[in-house]
This record gives structure tokens, C-alpha cells and sequence, in this order.
């Protein structure tokens, strides 16, 4: 499992980003760079950082979608994610470019370690980004009314865990449809 990221005031939210997943890159030395046990972390780093670039569209549109804005502060950038976690649910790399998907070896382990992370991350809300990984998830535990884009999953004391999912960036997925996915859970 990854080490997950949880913001500094993580515990007053307790949502939950998910990404899918996360693949191997070439650093600016024309280096192999494999992702390694603290990769959510350093995924938030280039959000607060890059908000700025192109080759990081996730993590713009994570941002923005926090903050609510196109171009928000570094002061803005930072106490947004301080206030969330992030992680990706398949916890290895699954290739050496961001088209490349995962296989069922990937989603096993994935589903395997999955009540796992909810135990420690212990979320109220999750963010699933992605429907691929949306239609992969571990059934859940309660029956919902409205089953195509909400699960309800239950932690080890019996509480809820409340989840919707949006379009990733490269299916067309905007900050605005996570600020409104963000805001669907956290007012329900």
C-alpha cells in the first residue's frame, strides 16, 4: 500500500482524493524515475508547486478544484490540501507512460489492500476519480439510492464512508465538476 497523503488538518475534513493510478517517468536527467512508497506525497508537492504546468493535469485540476479557482495562491494551494488526503487506490506503477493501464494483477492487489487503506486513512468522503476505477471498486457495503455514482463503504467502528466519482482529467473531468463533487458530499 502506499503511505498515503493526509493533510495537516486532514482529521477536521476527512476526505479522501483517489487516483487510480501511477506510472514510471523520465526525470529532467533523462532518467527512469519509479514511483516508490511515498508517491501521493510527492504527487500533492507538484500540486501545491505546479499549478502552473501542463504535464500535470490531474494535479491542476485536484487544485483548482480544491480552492475553488483557476489560479489559486500558493497560500490558497497549501491550506487546501492541507485540509484532505490523497492516494492512488493501485499501489504500484503500472507502466512507463500515462496511457498504459492497469492489469488485473494491479486491480487485484488494489482490491486486496483496499479495507486496509479506509482503516488507515479512516475518510468520511471519498473523491473516486475515475470511472474506470469507479466500476472496479470492492462492491460496497449499503445499498444507495442513487447506486451509479454514489457508494457507501463502512469503517471497522461502522461508520460511514461516503463515495462519488467524477470523470479523471483525461476523460474530460474539470476542477468545477470536483468542486461540485467535493460539495454534493460534504452537504449531504
Amino acid at each position: 500500500m502506499w503511505e498515503p497523503y493526509l493533510g495537516t488538518s486532514f482529521k477536521d475534513r476527512r476526505l479522501l482524493l483517489l487516483g487510480e493510478s501511477c506510472y514510471s517517468w523520465i526525470d529532467k536527467a533523462g532518467e527512469r524515475c519509479h514511483p516508490q512508497q511515498d508517491h501521493p506525497h510527492l504527487t500533492v508537492g507538484w500540486a501545491i508547486k505546479d499549478i502552473p504546468r501542463t504535464d500535470h493535469p490531474l494535479c491542476q485540476m485536484m487544485t483548482r478544484g480544491l480552492c475553488g479557482k483557476y489560479a489559486p495562491s500558493l497560500e490558497a494551494r497549501r491550506a487546501a490540501w492541507a485540509s484532505v488526503a490523497f492516494t492512488n487506490y493501485i499501489p504500484v506503477t503500472v507502466g512507463d507512460n500515462p496511457r498504459v493501464r492497469p492489469k488485473k494483477a494491479h486491480w487485484d492487489q488494489a482490491a486486496n489492500e483496499w479495507r486496509d487503506l479506509l482503516a488507515t486513512v479512516k475518510p468520511r468522503n471519498i473523491v473516486v476519480i475515475g470511472k474506470q476505477l469507479w466500476d472496479r471498486l470492492p462492491h460496497s457495503d449499503d445499498e444507495v439510492a442513487d447506486i451509479a455514482k454514489v457508494a457507501v463503504y463502512r469503517l471497522t467502528d461502522n461508520s460511514p464512508v461516503t463515495c462519488r466519482w467524477m470523470y479523471h482529467s483525461a476523460a474530460g473531468g474539470s476542477w468545477r465538476t470536483l468542486m461540485a463533487t467535493i460539495q454534493a458530499l460534504e452537504t449531504a
